[in-house]
């Protein structure tokens, strides 16, 4: 069940050859936490949804965690539940950004509550005014990855090959190519 592809579509309508025993493989490479660091980091940094004067720097950086933390969770179980489903439906694809969506609204209002309730004002909508941009950031971050940052990794660390047989990298200056 779990070797079964997925059936799964990016963003650009791609077809994402992935099936649940390999997503999280994904996580285990350096070049993953490095594209989650910056769709991390960015957001705390750019203050998208201009309430981070609401907050203390801590307070405020441990909510976006928290939210990032909470949204990947998830997308990290959608590929088993989409993987059981394909024992009985191997048809339609499922498009990942509504998946995607899927995780985010629920994020999105666990999160406006938390931030309501930290500032005592649980009437004030602070992100549900942005939801249309904050929407479309998580998508845009989601096509980098599944773009440019998951093709590498899937082919520098295949999940069934052993370690001596990864692909490996050139380094500058070496003379020849591996």
């Amino acid at each position: 069940m779990l070797d079964m592809k997925l059936n799964l579509r990016g963003p650009t309508v791609e077809i994402l050859e992935l099936s649940a025993a390999e997503f999280p493989a994904l996580f285990e490479h350096p070049l993953t936490w490095r594209d989650l660091s910056h769709v991390i980091v960015i957001p705390i940094l750019a203050d998208p949804t201009r309430v981070a004067n609401e907050f203390g720097g801590l307070l405020y950086g441990t909510i976006w965690l928290a939210a990032f933390l909470l949204y990947l969770a998830f997308p990290a179980a959608a590929p088993t539940a989409l993987g059981a489903l394909r024992q009985f439906a191997p048809r339609p694809e499922v498009y990942w950004p509504i998946v995607s969506l899927c995780a985010f609204f629920p994020t999105l209002l666990l999160v406006e509550t938390a931030m309501a309730l930290a500032i005592a004002d649980p009437q004030r909508p602070l992100l549900s005014g942005q939801v249309v941009y904050l929407a479309a950031m998580v998508i845009l971050f989601e096509i980098i990855f599944l773009r440019f940052v998951m093709p590498r990794v899937r082919t520098e660390v295949a999940p069934d090959c052993p370690p001596a047989k990864q692909r490996t990298t050139c380094t500058c200056g070496s003379a020849t190519a591996p």
